[in-house]
């Protein structure tokens, strides 16, 4: 590119793209004035599809005059580092795109950009750190993916955070803990942490007050598929301190019939509506469903919660008679077609349960030969005699067997993926097997003949 040492200033645009055997940038150095806009006019630095391409040091005289809409650093295979750009500078700069460098180790070369709108950072098999973020302190968005080797975020400093948030599909990721909330949440945003194996810890400044404020602001938030205390949203909200989402009638969480969902009542507080087995002490969550074409329901919950069923609207809320109950509701008579809220809860004072629990709503006609609330955990078989079994698809860590008033009977931790439980010195009755496999809990009714 030697011909282009000439160029002293570019204007609006410049785009280093599909060029399959440039190695380098040499010829660029002359260049050292980039004149964005202050207008409507799109403006970019893109360097992108560049196969060869490992140094781009020549740009290292260049820097920025006005706005830049984009700076977008794409498909360079063979890229090892972004310096270079350092001129580019200040809080001018609308969009950071780094994706899809699979030589790139850091993110040294950004270290003087501070603000912008939307940063991504995609695709890059081998960037380990975020060194070069330094002095970013605010932006709009974020958007972290699939990078394979990037264990923490911590070299960037506390960067306040906007909108929305994607941490997703990164193998080794540990730390997310550098993010703070900004003080003017005013936009509709998306919060997004699933398949990251290695993330434990989501409780974070920015994910718990954006948590906080989550209802009727955001337009979707899924936590998921992450290492265990940061496997689901409910989870999150536990750890973070913060009352139910669903601590209302009218915020209740709507159950499809066949799904199980994991939630908690830690830090709720007692509803105006009191169940007909109980009058005090109460610690409530509540959950909506339709009973479509079913006339019998089973609602299953964990070892030391209650439910009452109520048939209605918020407003005006009726109980159903002889619903109220200390265990799960089997083989209920329901109305089809009809809308029904189950309020759930355990005491406030006591130390029983307070906690992450499992709620699931089925029909009742379904066979109890094999309980089954995903393909990942499978019990059988159901009614017991003397033993029964438990498989699941990753190693099953922790196994707790429940009387129906809450006592904890039996206990194991196997850590395999089988494992059998003796029931023979055990009365007839009904119990309740809570089972963790893969951060998945899940909550089993079975029967001891």
């Amino acid at each position: 590119m030697s011909p282009l040492s000439i160029v002293t200033s570019v204007y609006f645009n410049l785009a280093i793209r599909d060029n399959p055997l440039l190695q380098n940038l040499n010829g660029l150095q002359g260049i050292t004035k980039y004149y964005g806009s202050d207008s409507n006019i799109i403006t970019e630095l893109l360097i992108e599809n560049n196969k060869v391409l490992s140094d781009i040091s020549a740009l290292s005289n260049l820097s920025n005059v006005g706005s830049i809409e984009s700076l977008i650093i794409k498909d360079n295979p063979l890229l090892l580092s972004l310096n270079g750009l350092q001129g580019i500078s200040g809080n001018v700069i609308f969009n950071v795109f780094v994706d899809n460098n699979d030589s790139l180790l850091n993110l040294n070369g950004l270290n003087n950009i501070t603000s912008c709108e939307e940063f991504k950072i995609i695709s890059n098999e081998n960037l380990s750190s975020f060194i070069g973020l330094e002095s970013l302190e605010f932006t709009g968005s974020a958007e972290i993916r699939d990078n394979n080797a990037l264990v923490a975020l911590t070299a960037m400093p506390r960067v306040y955070l906007q909108c929305s948030l994607i941490i997703k599909d990164n193998l080794v990721l540990q730390d997310i803990d550098v993010f703070e909330e900004y003080d003017d949440v005013t936009c509709t945003g998306h919060l997004e942490i699933t398949n990251n194996p290695n993330l434990s810890i989501c409780n974070t400044l920015t994910v718990c007050s954006y948590l906080d404020v989550s209802i009727g602001t955001w337009s979707s938030i899924l936590i998921e598929n992450n290492a265990e205390g940061c496997n689901s949203v409910a989870e999150v909200i536990l750890d973070c301190g913060l009352i139910p989402r669903n601590d209302e009638c009218d915020e209740a969480y709507f159950i499809n019939i066949g799904d199980a969902v994991e939630a908690y009542n830690w830090s709720a507080t007692s509803s105006e509506k009191t169940p007909s087995c109980v009058t005090t002490d109460i610690a409530d969550v509540w959950f909506a469903f339709n009973s479509g074409t079913n006339s019998t329901i089973d609602v299953l919950v964990d070892a030391g919660y209650s439910m009452q069923l109520w048939e209605g609207n918020c407003g005006l809320l009726n109980q159903v008679i002889g619903s109220c109950s200390a265990d799960s509701l089997r083989n209920f008579s329901v109305s089809t077609q009809t809308n029904y809220y189950v309020q759930v809860w355990s005491c406030e004072s006591c130390d029983l349960a307070t906690d992450m629990f499992t709620i699931q709503i089925q029909g009742g006609t379904l066979s109890t030969s094999e309980v089954v609330f995903n393909d990942d955990i499978k019990l059988f078989p159901n009614p017991i005699k003397d033993r029964f079994n438990i498989v699941a698809n990753s190693n099953i860590t922790h196994v707790a067997v429940y009387s129906i008033y809450g006592q904890r009977i039996l206990e194991s931790k196997p850590n395999a993926l089988e494992t059998t439980f003796d029931f023979e010195a055990l009365k007839s009755g009904i119990y309740l097997v809570k089972v963790k496999s893969a951060g998945k809990k899940q909550t089993f009714k079975v029967v001891r003949e």
